[in-house]
């Protein structure tokens, strides 16, 4: 759930690349909608529920990038999508933890200051 004093360190701009939020440990790769990338994180709608302070993978599958852009991340927030009923897929806010500066360069120039690959 979103916590009333929630801010953010880094902006977002929204977006439409496909995804995927994946778990090396548990053995899973999810199809994602990736709503909103920035630096420090990004928003998805998956199919499944996670618990907070699960640690994943964002795969994020961009035209321009020879093979995807894989990106350690941590799930910071939760909130049922459910606009529709009968719609079981769940928003995920995700805490970037990249630790590679080459990944971290490959997803500062995919934002771009104008967001064109977006």
């Amino acid at each position: 759930m979103i916590l009333p004093d929630h801010f953010r360190a880094f902006a977002r701009r929204p977006t439409s690349l496909p995804a995927a939020v994946q778990s090396e440990v548990l053995g899973w790769d999810l199809p994602a909608e990736l709503i909103d990338l920035g630096i420090g994180g990004a928003c998805v709608v998956i199919g499944e529920s996670l618990t907070l302070g699960t640690t994943v993978r964002l795969r994020i599958d961009a035209p321009q990038l020879w093979e995807p852009l894989l990106v350690p991340a941590r799930v910071a927030w939760t909130i049922p999508s459910g606009t529709v009923e009968g719609d079981r897929r769940t928003r995920i806010g995700l805490r970037f933890e990249v630790e590679s500066p080459g990944a971290l360069l490959v997803l500062a120039e995919l934002i771009g200051p104008t967001g064109t690959f977006l």
